[in-house]
């Protein structure tokens, strides 16, 4: 089975870092482009992503609002209760991976930008690689 998306967008405001038990998290949406539909009109997806460790303070640290990456990451859909006590469902990608894009600013203007290991799915699984069936 296989649960990975990769998007292209813009930060739709300035990421913030929290601070979740003492591991650093960014909660940000990002603007996603869609093909023009057939009257030419183009449509924009809103999507929630969460950073996690060092993916969010270099993504604080080096992007603000309007600035393009790219996310790798697996969807994640949890269901909560509202304040009214209504079932709620919530669609968001966990970065695994987060690639900072050119922003068309002058390049002498930016520093090089640090790329973080990317973040590991779940635990390590101790296999040998010849019990794999294929």
């Amino acid at each position: 089975m296989l649960n990975t998306v990769i998007l292209i967008g813009r930060l739709t405001k300035d990421p913030e870092l929290k601070d979740a038990n003492g591991t650093p998290v960014c909660r940000f949406t990002l603007a996603v482009d869609r093909p023009p539909n057939k009257s030419g009109e183009k449509e924009t997806d809103f999507i929630d992503c969460i950073a996690w460790r060092s993916q969010a303070e270099n993504l604080v640290k080096y992007r603000g609002k309007g600035d393009p990456v790219a996310v790798e990451g697996r969807l994640q859909v949890r269901s909560y209760d509202d304040s009214q006590g209504i079932r709620r469902k919530a669609a968001e990608v966990i970065a695994r991976r987060i690639t900072f894009l050119p922003t068309g600013k002058k390049q002498a203007e930016e520093a090089p930008l640090p790329e973080a290991p990317p973040e590991p799915f779940g635990d390590p699984v101790d296999m040998d690689p010849e019990d794999i069936p294929f």
